[in-house]
């Protein structure tokens, strides 16, 4: 998977990510120090993912909101 290393904006929403491709999608995204906006909403994971994105908003202090609902 290829991202844009600039943007401010990430939005999954509603693409079927599960709790496998949020923790996937975890080795990815901390390259894009740009990112303001992570967006899952919509998508099937569990707790599991949830604790994935807590753990990005907290590490990556650069992203302001997280959106899991």
């Amino acid at each position: 998977m290829v991202l844009d290393q600039n943007a401010e904006v990430v939005d999954f929403s509603a693409n079927g990510i599960t709790e496998i491709g949020v923790k996937a999608l975890s080795d990815v995204l901390p390259t894009n120090t740009f990112m303001k906006t992570l967006n899952f909403s919509g998508n099937s994971f569990g707790d599991d993912g949830a604790k994935v994105n807590s753990y990005l908003s907290e590490k990556y202090f650069n992203v302001w909101k997280v959106d899991i609902y």
